[in-house]
């Protein structure tokens, strides 16, 4: 190998020649190759993906609000302050469809309910045999004492334990008509740091571009569909005052407001800024991302009343929509364009290193080896000052 002689004999310095070898198929190749390179770099590299333009990823944030009302089977009045909990989350909402009250919860002894326990970190709450109970164990409820009633181990933990039985008493069917708006604004940070996006524009609003139905968001996270953009138009009457987009099937929302659901919501701003910057707009795409298993959580309020505490657990099952906020911006740029060109052009020469190939381990490649490379051994040509 030629570089090998090279490294091993670094007083040796080869230069340049050029061979014009007289061989049609060999020119053909080389023909073939500078084309194919060229249509790559053209075609490819600079028309199909852009290789002229700037490319910065966009960074923004959401604003979500929530609206709408709700009333409980037992004939008990919700709006958005009450359902939506916690008020803020960073990039993200929940929205309470489901509820499960442990009320007037006090320190003590009860009798434990689980009676699966989950290994090796909790042990069932159900007697052994002959009624024998592990003493000072964790449960998923509390710590065993040590006694067996009724069956069940003895535990010390808050008093009445959670019935997980009446968790479907408390939904809200009216939840998949509410409202979620959704303010997107950020900028292209490398591209044009002064020019802010948003899909507010002029406080105008759309539909299924800042306002959507959450029970079509649902619908479309559960069946990949698109949400159709429509015009938020106010209408003279009264009883039909804007004009509502095309509802997806409410069969999804009833599927998950008893176990609630997590869902992604990729808001997706990729954007050609050489053409209209006003036309700017981002693509939504909503994924399920809880695998069917639901979305709850349990908050407390603890009390005194006689000198004692107590405490009320609500468990909350509901919608928690997860915002991701991405994309690219591509705009035009002379320096980019130079950087590409000038690596296409150094690709050309791929043409050449592979005809050469063919030349040095082809059938006759001692003759091609012979006019290629001459050797020069005397040193005192070094001093000579037309050298």
């Amino acid at each position: 190998m030629e570089w090998v002689t090279q490294l091993l004999c670094p007083s040796e310095y080869q230069s340049v020649r050029f061979v014009r070898v007289q061989n049609k198929g060999l020119a053909l190749f080389h023909r073939l190759c500078f084309v194919g390179v060229l249509c790559y770099v053209v075609l490819y590299q600079i028309l199909y993906q852009r290789g002229y333009q700037k490319v910065d990823t966009f960074v923004g944030t959401p604003l979500i609000k929530i609206k709408g009302a709700a009333r409980s089977a037992e004939g008990s009045f919700y709006d958005a302050v009450d359902l939506t909990q916690p008020s803020i989350e960073e990039s993200a909402v929940f929205v309470q469809t489901n509820s499960l009250y442990s009320r007037r919860q006090v320190r003590g002894l009860c009798a434990g309910i689980d009676t699966k326990g989950v290994a090796p970190a909790h042990i069932s709450e159900v007697c052994g045999e002959d009624g024998y109970c592990m003493p000072n164990a964790q449960t998923q409820n509390g710590i065993s004492t040590g006694r067996c009633i009724r069956d069940m181990c003895e535990i010390q933990s808050w008093c009445p334990l959670e019935n997980n039985s009446e968790s479907a008493e408390n939904v809200l069917q009216e939840v998949g008509n509410w409202t979620l708006f959704l303010r997107v604004d950020g900028r292209y940070m490398n591209l044009l740091p002064l020019k802010s996006f948003s899909n507010f524009k002029d406080s105008e609003l759309v539909w299924n571009l800042n306002l959507f139905y959450l029970g079509d968001i649902v619908a479309a996270a559960e069946t990949a569909q698109t949400l159709k953009q429509v015009p938020y138009r106010k209408q003279g009457s009264s009883r039909e005052s804007t004009d509502s987009p095309e509802r997806l099937s409410m069969d999804y929302f009833k599927n998950i407001i008893e176990k609630g659901a997590e869902i992604l919501v990729d808001v997706v701003w990729d954007c050609n800024l050489d053409r209209s910057i006003e036309i700017c707009a981002p693509r939504f795409t909503f994924n399920r991302i809880d695998g069917g298993k639901g979305f709850n959580y349990r908050s407390s309020n603890e009390y005194y009343d006689q000198g004692r505490v107590y405490r009320d657990v609500t468990k909350r099952y509901g919608i928690r929509l997860v915002f991701r906020v991405q994309g690219v911006g591509r705009l035009s740029n002379i320096m980019q364009c130079t950087i590409v060109l000038g690596s296409g052009m150094g690709l050309l020469g791929i043409a050449t290193i592979l005809a050469d190939v063919l030349l040095m381990y082809g059938r006759k490649n001692y003759k091609y080896q012979e006019v290629k490379f001459t050797a020069v051994e005397d040193e005192s040509l070094m001093e000579n000052e037309h050298i």
